[in-house]
């Protein structure tokens, strides 16, 4: 399956490719743990411990790119091509969709995932990024939702959700988690 590109004011979002390597690994370090909320992902890894855990999660963004249109895409500056990160949306895993609607409204439901390097935090850029997914998953894929989970902490990932036109619809558990979900229905735009 061809993976797409956006674009928007600042950034290109584009299919990852296996040249992403080194900067990917550029953005492990200091990166905190989503599920867990630790200060940092990888602890005193040492630089050849990150570039295999860049490798693996490379492998799986390209898997999923092959897989889904709109699989997390790398989130890049326009200006310098720069790798920042990545955003996109891919079907909803069955361990965290909603169990309780009667009226199966999470089929074809999308997650919302995107991560940006440290150093970009606190410009918009995610912001930017998770727009334009969340706009072109609802119009162009027809998705009838798509949903975003963060931890009740995360204020920062919550605050891009919010600015993004996502909602809050409650709290999902998941992989050994409670997660708050924040959702826009195709229905809503």
């Amino acid at each position: 399956m061809t993976a797409h590109r956006l674009e928007t004011n600042r950034l290109i979002l584009r299919p990852f490719q296996m040249d992403d390597l080194a900067g990917y690994a550029h953005l492990l370090p200091g990166l905190p743990n989503s599920l867990t909320g630790e200060a940092t992902l990888f602890p005193n890894h040492s630089p050849a411990q990150l570039q295999q855990k860049a490798a693996e999660a490379l492998a799986l963004l390209l898997a999923m790119q092959d897989t889904y249109p709109i699989a997390p895409l790398a989130v890049t500056l326009k200006t310098t091509g720069g790798l920042l990160g990545y955003c996109g949306v891919r079907p909803l895993p069955e361990a965290i969709a909603p169990k309780t609607r009667a009226d199966h409204s999470h089929d074809g439901e999308l997650e919302l995932l995107y991560m940006l390097g440290k150093p970009f935090w606190g410009h918009g850029l995610a912001t930017e990024a998770v727009t334009e997914c969340v706009v072109y998953g609802l119009t162009i894929f027809k998705a009838p939702r798509i949903t975003g989970l963060t931890r009740a902490d995360n204020l920062a990932s919550i605050r891009v959700m919010e600015k993004a036109g996502l909602q809050h619809e409650g709290q999902r558990e998941g992989f050994g988690h409670i997660f708050e979900a924040y959702s826009l229905a195709r229905s809503s735009l």
